[in-house]
C-alpha cells in the first residue's frame, strides 16, 4: 500500500523525473499549516501575488495580481 503524500500525481511525476522522489518524502516536513512570520513579512512586500484555485470540473487555474510592494495584506496568525 502507497504511503500517504501531501503531493498531487502531477508533482509525484516532476520529482521522478528530476530524481528528487525520495527527498521529497519529506515532504510533510516542510509543509506547514501557517506561514512563518519572517514568510508572512516578505511576500506581502512583494510587487505580485500568485492565487490559484480549482474549478468544479476540477481544473486548476492560476493568475499573477500586480501592484506596487505592499499591495497585499497578510491576515493575522491564527491561535
Amino acid at each position: 500500500m502507497a504511503q500517504p503524500t501531501p503531493f498531487h500525481t502531477g508533482e509525484q511525476a516532476a520529482q521522478r523525473l528530476a530524481g528528487t522522489t525520495e527527498s521529497a518524502a519529506s515532504g510533510g516536513a516542510f509543509i506547514r499549516k501557517a506561514m512563518p512570520d519572517q514568510h508572512r513579512a516578505f511576500f506581502a512586500d512583494l510587487p505580485f501575488l500568485v492565487v490559484s484555485g480549482a474549478g468544479m470540473d476540477g481544473r486548476v487555474w492560476v493568475s499573477i495580481l500586480e501592484g506596487p510592494g505592499g499591495s497585499s495584506r497578510r491576515p493575522t496568525r491564527p491561535v
